[in-house]
């Protein structure tokens, strides 16, 4: 098996290096994150006192279009701000996607969710707080966390809400609501547009969970390459270690040792979350037996 691709990728992700936040508390993230989400709301109010006080003056100046293009600036900050503050929030999650910082991660959404007034913002909190449950392995404070969370039909974390259940239950042994979890992300990738960003990434966690469902002796080449396309198009080094350890899996289960050690060098993984390294862990224990040579640790 060509490996090449997975194993240029890791090497990205090392020289790529540390988040931005790498040396930074978790208290210090929500003050940085919290400073700039109101510096944004303020230029935002500016922008509307400043765009109001042009369509006072262009009604008594009698300038029709001028009154237009001030109502349509009095509401761009409310088109323009909502993106703003996303993108500021995915800019954290570099601390669990290329950092694997779960404690800090978890210590900034806490904090963000004490001080939540929206439902919405307090739902989307529970949720990434269940993924650094996932990444943990802490499988049932997952499913108690998002016992009563619901997002919209085409939401999003919708998609990611159902994942992490049925991470979960998978890693429980839970097959029937495992299998039922999958049924409800088929529907929703059903519902999506074909070709865009969400339904490849719908599509592809689809396969992955399949695949996850079923002994990993039965997998077949296909199956592998699969893996190897998921690990060379991964978003980020979180997700390409988790496809190197389960290529990993693949290849320790038809008694390619070498192959496996080769993916299970830590130098190479590292950073890795809680529950990746408990993954690699036990594949490298495996390999050792196999192979008397001590794996990279």
């Amino acid at each position: 098996m060509d490996l090449d691709d997975i194993l240029d990728g890791l090497r990205a992700d090392r020289s790529l290096g540390a988040s931005e936040f790498s040396g930074m508390t978790a208290q210090a993230v929500t003050a940085m994150y919290r400073k700039r989400v109101l510096c944004a709301r303020a230029l935002g109010l500016l922008d509307i006192a400043l765009f109001a006080a042009l369509a006072f003056w262009s009604i008594g100046a009698h300038q029709l279009l001028l009154y237009f293009v001030s109502i349509a600036g009095i509401f761009a900050p409310a088109l323009v701000a909502r993106p703003f503050i996303n993108k500021l929030f995915e800019r954290t999650l570099d601390i669990i996607n290329r950092d694997c910082d779960t404690a800090k991660f978890r210590g900034f959404l806490e904090q963000m969710a004490s001080r939540a007034i929206l439902g919405r913002t307090k739902r989307q909190a529970a949720c990434y707080l269940a993924v650094c449950d996932i990444f943990d392995a802490r499988w049932t404070d997952a499913l108690e966390r998002l016992g009563g969370v619901s997002f919209g039909k085409r939401s999003p974390m919708r998609f990611q809400l159902i994942n992490t259940r049925l991470l979960s239950y998978q890693a429980l042994g839970m097959t029937d609501k495992a299998v039922a979890a999958l049924e409800d992300m088929r529907r929703m990738h059903g519902d999506m547009r074909k070709g865009t960003a969400i339904e490849q990434l719908m599509r592809r966690s689809i396969g992955v969970a399949e695949l996850r469902l079923r002994d990993v002796e039965s997998w077949s080449e296909e199956d592998a390459a699969f893996l190897l396309a998921c690990g060379r198009e991964a978003r980020n080094h979180r997700e390409r270690v988790e496809f190197a350890l389960a290529i990993a899996r693949y290849l320790v289960a038809r008694g390619d040792a070498e192959g496996a050690r080769t993916l299970l060098d830590l130098d190479l993984l590292g950073p890795i979350a809680p529950n990746a390294e408990h993954v690699r862990a036990e594949l490298a224990s495996r390999v050792a037996q196999a192979c008397p040579q001590s794996p990279s640790a």
